[in-house]
């Protein structure tokens, strides 16, 4: 029999589509994805992986070697220097074999992504949109501070999906793209929610505020 949260995937799929493909599923690449461009759309990453790699290549050694111009080329957001300079180090860490967790911008829930993605490791790993629509779906309360916040909405909801990969991975794409185009962190579309009558924020019954913009 299916879950609350299984039913209210196969709605959001059936709604808006399948899941949107995995962006990587090297973990090298998901690390230099998420260094690459600082605040910018999917559309943005896409487009300075693709120069990145045409341009200077994703070995650690051509990110080491190449020119700083060369590199600065490629990067977008804000901060290109500091873009720059996180991609040289996660060059070092490449190839000194460091564990995920030491790289530049890959705190836990990053190092959760590139376990699931990858296939290492069946968790619910979440990014923020994701894990603000299950907040608002009923999944954990605020706590004090973003990761304590993080740990209650993952663990609530972890209990209620099946615990393998593809179903953790369709999960993470749908969860995100829901919150990125529908439960938004300001002014959510809720009249226009295929899942609004389940949802407990859309009902009124619990705050629509983000609990991740302010812990």
């Amino acid at each position: 029999m299916a879950t609350r949260l299984e039913e209210l995937l196969v709605t959001l799929e059936a709604t808006t589509g399948p899941p949107d493909p995995l962006p990587a599923t090297n973990g090298w690449e998901l690390v230099l994805r998420e260094n690459v461009a600082y605040l910018v759309d999917d559309a943005t990453r896409d487009r300075c992986m693709t120069a990145l790699q045409h341009d200077v290549g994703l070995d650690p050694e051509s990110i080491l070697s190449v020119a700083t111009g060369q590199l600065a080329a490629v990067v977008a957001g804000m901060g290109p220097h500091d873009r720059v300079e996180r991609l040289r180090r996660c060059a070092e860490l490449r190839l000194a074999d460091a564990p995920w967790r030491a790289y530049p911008g890959i705190g836990r829930p990053g190092v959760e992504r590139i376990e699931l993605f990858s296939g290492e490791r069946a968790v619910l790993a979440l990014d923020s949109n994701a894990a603000r629509v299950l907040y608002r779906l009923g999944y954990g309360d605020k706590q004090r501070g973003y990761d304590a916040t993080y740990r209650q909405v993952q663990t609530a909801a972890q209990t209620d999906i099946p615990t393998n990969v593809n179903a953790l991975q369709r999960a993470h794409q749908l969860l995100r793209r829901h919150g990125k185009t529908t439960c938004t962190r300001n002014k959510p579309v809720c009249e226009h929610c295929p899942v609004r009558m389940h949802c407990p924020a859309g009902r009124g019954d619990r705050p629509l505020t983000d609990p991740f913009a302010t812990t």
